[in-house]
């Protein structure tokens, strides 16, 4: 491939904060200091939490950088509606956060194959523990319930197995060459 065949580069994604930003501007919402915080302090650890285990990490009431309780939920619902934040519903309230370098990728596979969040958390489950039965005990709902949502991501996806699926979600795991 020549120089002139090339595209040049291509600014594919922002910062998390930049995202953020543009997300609420985009629903109308208000950028606060607390949001911007709660953003920057999520996406710069790589593990598994809840609201609980959040808020023990955050500074406390008048240190710099506090968020409040409400902030931290309504914040985190808003993650969860942008795909940045998978939420388990159950037994707990623990969060996981799909990165693709530092950037969220469960809304582009979402968008991708038309997924809802519930097929969604289905097919992460699934590549990241195994089988029915596991994805079952980790999102804490029936193998039926799980049978049902992987029926419709098999459909939307085209896939029909569930190795498929895996070789599939691995395909988003690597971002484009500059």
């Amino acid at each position: 491939m020549s120089d002139s065949d090339s595209l040049g580069s291509v600014q594919v994604s922002l910062t998390p904060r930049d995202r953020f930003v543009e997300f609420l501007q985009s629903r109308g919402m208000r950028v606060t200091a607390q949001r911007l915080a709660l953003v920057d302090h999520v996406f710069s650890h790589h593990e598994h939490f809840d609201a609980d285990q959040l808020m023990e990490q955050l500074p406390k009431s008048g240190q710099s950088g506090h968020v409040s309780r409400p902030t931290v939920y309504r914040t985190l619902a808003e993650f969860v509606d942008a795909y940045w934040l998978v939420a388990f519903d159950g037994k707990s309230d623990e969060c996981l956060k799909q990165t693709w370098e530092g950037q969220a990728y469960g809304g582009l596979i979402a968008r991708t194959f038309g997924l809802t969040p519930a097929e969604l958390r289905v097919l992460l489950a699934i590549v990241d523990v195994g089988g029915v039965p596991e994805s079952s005990e980790k999102l804490g709902v029936a193998e039926t319930t799980i049978k049902t949502h992987l029926k419709q991501v098999f459909a939307k996806t085209g896939a029909n197995r569930q190795a498929d699926l895996v070789k599939l979600i691995a395909g988003f795991s690597f971002p484009l060459a500059e």
